[in-house]
């Protein structure tokens, strides 16, 4: 019989943890395609803003049938998709509801930390366009 060292044992484990806890990966997009399965024909465009300027490579998040802000933890958002270079964002193939949209990063135009959220509501009558949002981000939070 082999015998197996009690140090490679505990290398093998902490090996195996650290593969477990790495290959597990939340969606992180705003193309539901390529994960969360969203059901609709609405665009919606997202502006987010801090002192009326556009705030680049923001990223921007979106809870699906709440209006109720969840606070921080990105992780708690259906989808994600980071601002353009104008910070604006869109998601695609969106359907009617109430949705929570939560945006926080670094502005490097105004050089601080901000963050802001917006409830929108996309309705029947939006169907087959494009609706347009706005957050304005604050550096005070």
């Amino acid at each position: 019989m082999i015998e197996i060292s009690v140090r490679k044992k505990q290398f093998f484990l902490v090996l195996l943890a650290v593969t477990f806890l790495c290959s597990c990966q939340k969606s992180n997009t705003a193309n539901p395609s390529s994960g969360l399965t969203v059901q609709g024909n609405v665009t919606l465009v997202v502006d987010v803003t801090h002192h009326y300027w556009g705030v680049p490579s923001i990223p921007v998040y979106i809870k699906f049938n709440t209006t109720q802000w969840l606070g921080k933890d990105s992780t708690k958002y259906d989808l994600m998709a980071r601002a353009d270079h104008e910070g604006s964002v869109v998601f695609n193939h969106l359907g009617p509801g109430d949705f929570e949209i939560y945006s926080a990063g670094y502005d490097s135009i105004w050089g601080g930390y901000v963050l802001g959220y917006n409830t929108w509501t996309i309705t029947k009558a939006d169907a087959n366009n494009t609706v347009y949002a706005n957050v304005v981000v604050s550096e005070k939070f």
